[in-house]
């Protein structure tokens, strides 16, 4: 039986793209936090000026060390507000969204779509690059912002 050795010296290569724990739980608190201030913002102002007051003044924050793509970004959103028990449907999440991709300097457009069919049905996604961050599930543009 032949010994195998361990070296603990040498670091595992890590994929440049991957976060540290460190860097997920801060991107976390990041989304949590914006989905107070946006449910706060719905709450007491008009959807224009939620909007507005998320993106910020236009000049966006200094990039974390960290690479993110705008689709990255999604995910990571979808996912955090998906494990939440509050309710974090279609709007919410696209604003929570466009906010953080207004940090990090990404420009994004907030759709507000409806579904033609017999039964009414609305649903808001985000667009940024020229594509969709969060699906649209066939419903047609009504309005941006």
């Amino acid at each position: 039986m032949t010994a195998r050795r361990i070296s603990w010296t040498t670091p595992t290569p890590r994929n440049a793209d991957a976060l540290s724990p460190l860097e997920k739980a801060i991107l976390a608190t990041e989304v949590l936090a914006t989905y107070v201030r946006a449910c706060w913002l719905l709450s007491r102002r008009d959807l224009p000026t939620a909007l507005t007051r998320l993106r910020g003044d236009g000049v966006p924050a200094p990039a974390p060390a960290y690479p993110f793509t705008a689709l990255r970004l999604s995910h990571a959103v979808t996912r955090i507000l998906s494990a939440l028990p509050m309710d974090a449907r279609c709007l919410v999440r696209s604003l929570v969204l466009t906010a953080v991709l207004a940090r990090r300097g990404i420009e994004s457009t907030l759709v507000i779509g409806v579904r033609p069919d017999d039964e009414f049905a609305a649903h808001a996604w985000v667009e940024a690059n020229g594509r969709r961050m969060l699906p649209d599930e066939g419903y047609a543009r009504l309005h941006t912002l």
